[in-house]
């Protein structure tokens, strides 16, 4: 299993947060995953909503899937 690495969240989403603010991740993309699209912009609110479910998922308080919506290549992925 690959070894599970920190990224700081403004840099890796390019938005305005402290440097404290950190997202867990691999250090090396999957086959499966898209290229990044240096114009696409994330929407702080919406990651906001990921990233609380993302830590509380890894913390083990709570075992909740996240339901995505949206036309289909919007970026569900």
């Amino acid at each position: 299993m690959p070894t599970v690495v920190e990224f700081q969240v403004n840099s890796t989403f390019n938005i305005v947060a402290p440097d404290s603010v950190r997202v867990s991740g691999y250090p090396v993309p999957g086959p499966l995953t898209p290229g990044v699209d240096p114009d696409y912009r994330f929407r702080s609110s919406l990651l906001s909503d990921v990233l609380v479910w993302q830590r509380g998922l890894l913390a083990g308080e709570h075992h909740d899937g996240l339901w995505l919506t949206g036309p289909m290549g919007s970026g569900k992925i």
